[in-house]
């Protein structure tokens, strides 16, 4: 089947609200925002929504410009890649999360220098529910796994992060603290960190809005439903054509954002 986001006129002869885009279901059924149903018109509607991004401190301090250029290159690879609808952009920058009008529809992803100045260990350490995911991802750490390098709770207030440090640490090994970068470090620095943006964007939106026993890295159609590897990296592996079909229908699934303080 052929998925399209296309404008359509309601049977009644009413337009549909423009917050809304609708895709054909054809003869199926999808389940969308934990409600299975099929419109009278055999169109689903679905909801504006954009990916925010924030950086609590900048991508990489010591050379401005090379954050610039990282900002710049990781917005236009999610861009890229993003297949929900929105209306302008569907992937921003947001200086000040609490005041940039973020919806219930929209996905917010923090950019932080690691796990310990995040935002993710603010709920990890306060929350007894979540007392387990804090040792788990110290864990993590101590072991130095480079396929997790973010993380996300998505019980509401959802909240995603990527931590940064670790990614260029990944990424440039050997010339972390080189303040000369080539052009293919940007590049590659600027895919890993949209790639593992995108992928806690994934968790936050599509998998809360699927069933309990739904797994994003064993049914989410592999490339960037899977955790970062060196081949994604070295390959710039791009959003597939399940991946794009999931964002297309459940990013805009309702789910209440964690609003940092910047």
């Amino acid at each position: 089947m052929v998925w399209r986001i296309r404008r359509v006129v309601h049977p009644a002869g009413a337009h549909p609200p423009a917050c809304t885009a609708a895709i054909r279901l054809g003869n199926r059924c999808e389940s969308w925002d934990g409600v299975r149903y099929r419109p009278a018109c055999g169109y689903l509607w679905l909801p504006m929504a954009i990916l925010w991004l924030h950086s609590t401190s900048p991508l990489f301090r010591p050379a401005p410009k090379v954050n610039l250029e990282l900002r710049q290159k990781v917005q236009r690879n999610l861009s890229r890649w993003a297949a929900w609808n929105a209306e302008g952009s569907p992937v921003r920058w947001a200086d000040r999360p609490q005041s940039a009008g973020i919806s219930d529809t929209d996905c917010v992803v923090y950019f932080v220098p690691s796990y310990h100045e995040g935002v993710v260990v603010g709920r990890t350490r306060r929350e007894r529910k979540f007392a387990g995911l804090h040792y788990v991802f110290l864990q993590q750490l101590s072991l130095g796994d480079p396929t997790h390098l973010g993380a996300t709770i998505a019980d509401p207030p959802a909240v995603s992060e990527v931590w940064v440090g670790d990614i260029i640490r990944w990424v440039r090994d050997t010339r972390t603290a080189n303040l000369l970068w080539s052009e293919k470090e940007i590049d590659s620095v600027a895919y890993a960190l949209a790639a593992a943006a995108l992928h806690e964007a994934m968790h936050n939106k599509i998998e809360a809005a699927r069933d309990i026993d739904w797994d994003l890295h064993r049914q989410g159609g592999g490339d960037l439903a899977m955790p970062l590897s060196r081949l994604a990296v070295e390959r710039r592996l791009s959003a597939n054509l399940e991946n794009r079909r999931l964002l297309e229908l459940y990013f805009g699934s309702r789910r209440r954002q964690y609003l940092h303080t910047a």
